[in-house]
Parts: C-alpha cells; structure tokens; sequence
C-alpha cells in the first residue's frame, strides 16, 4: 500500500490543525476532480475519501472547509441509504445541507444551489416516511457546473 499524504505539524507544536495533512496544490486539485468524477458516477464511498484529503488538506482555507465538509456528508447520506441505514442517512442529509447552503448558488464551478434542489427532492421520501425508495441510488443528483 502507498504511504498517504503526511500529516502536518500538530496543534500541540503550533503547526494548526492536528488532523491536517500535507498534499501540494496539484494533489489537493486531483483530489477534488476524482471527487467528483466518483460521486457524479455512483461511487459514493470513494467520492467521500478524495474529498477528505481536501477538507483535511492543511492548505485548504479555513472558509472552504465546510464546503467539503458538505460534500463529504451528502456522500456519506447516500452511502447509508445504500446500506438502508435511514437514520444516519437522514443525520448526514441534514448536515450536509446545513454546510452546503452557506456556499450557493455556485461554489468552485459547481452549481450548489442545484445540487442542493436535487438534494432535497431526492431526500423527501427518506425524510417524510422513513423509507428508501427503489432506484433511489441511481436518481441521485449529480454536481454539475454552474453556467
């Protein structure tokens, strides 16, 4: 197994965050676009890893943290409603909106406000009645550019 991104210098020491990791600019940007390659193509679990190596990145400002934040939770309410986990699917849908909604309606090239639309109509049944319905998975929405 390849050894991963280096950890930063800890809190302790006044090096920052004690869970940031050290990845370069091109890295953080690889990390972003396999992100959303994976999540635009079902990969939910995978899209949620390269995103953490950007929100964990210690050169990520700290005001886009939360973006990826987001992201990672929307990821990770999908992973749930695969393992029909509906209470933790409905916990991550909620966090996700809540970091995603102070970066619409577009944020990186994405269209967040769509997104967070699709989002929210995808999760209505989940919600509402507790229930995953059939092909839910596969209506996902997709991140898409903002035009």
């Amino acid at each position: 197994m390849a050894p991963g991104p280096e950890p930063e210098a800890s809190a302790a020491s006044g090096g920052g965050d004690p869970h940031a990791i050290r990845v370069t600019p091109d890295e953080f940007e690889r990390a972003f676009r396999a992100g959303l390659d994976a999540y635009n193509g079902g990969a939910f679990y995978e899209a949620h890893e390269h995103w953490e190596t950007c929100w964990r990145a210690g050169i990520t400002p700290p005001r886009e943290r939360d973006f990826y934040k987001g992201l990672i939770h929307a990821t990770v309410a999908f992973y749930q409603v695969s393992r029909a986990n509906v209470p933790a699917a409905q916990k991550k849908y909620r966090s996700a909106m809540s970091f995603l909604m102070k970066y619409g309606p577009s944020f990186r090239g994405l269209d967040v406000e769509r997104f967070m639309d699709e989002f929210a109509r995808a999760f209505e049944p989940v919600l509402a009645y507790g229930k995953v319905p059939d092909g839910m998975l596969a209506a996902a929405p997709r991140l898409h550019p903002r035009k």
